[in-house]
Order: structure tokens, then sequence, then C-alpha cells
């Protein structure tokens, strides 16, 4: 869960919280590598482990994001939400 004191104004803040979890060793099984971009985050994991990550990342981004897309809900306007969405790549 992110602290209350957590913004997420760009895809640098977002991945700066993935940063901290990896100094940490809080990875989930199944993640190999993570690429951050303007439009978006590129997650490549192992085949059969989308769920698990997607998991920790709901847990990790709590209560910013949105399992439906799926995305990290960043700072916005009222009434104007902005996303930042998640690809998954399998790989070996």
């Amino acid at each position: 869960m992110l602290p209350s004191n957590t913004r997420l104004f760009t895809w640098i803040d977002a991945e700066e919280v993935i940063q901290t979890a990896m100094e940490k060793s809080r990875w989930p099984k199944g993640l190999v590598w993570v690429r951050a971009y303007w439009d978006g985050l590129t997650f490549g994991i192992q085949p059969d482990k989308k769920s698990g990550v997607v998991k920790w990342l709901s847990e990790l981004f709590e209560p910013r994001f949105d399992n439906d897309r799926p995305a990290i809900i960043l700072e916005s306007k009222p009434h104007s939400k902005r996303f930042l969405d998640i690809v998954f790549e399998e790989t070996t």
C-alpha cells in the first residue's frame, strides 16, 4: 500500500515506487524486468505469472491501481482521471 504522502504525478513517480520495492527485494515470482516510459509501464513476466504480478501491483499501488485496465491512477484534476497504462510481455 502506498503511504498517504506519496503523490503519483508522472511515470517517474511510479518508477520510483517500483524501484523502492526492488531495492527491498519485494518482487513477485515471475517478474523478470520492468521498463518505464512516459506513456506506460511494460512488465516482462514468465508464462502464466500475470495474475501474481497484477496482484502484487494492486497491493503495491493500493489505492491507486485500476484492476480493470490495468493501470496506475495518477494525480489529476477532479472528475478527470489520468492513467499510466500497464503492458505485460511474456518472456523466458
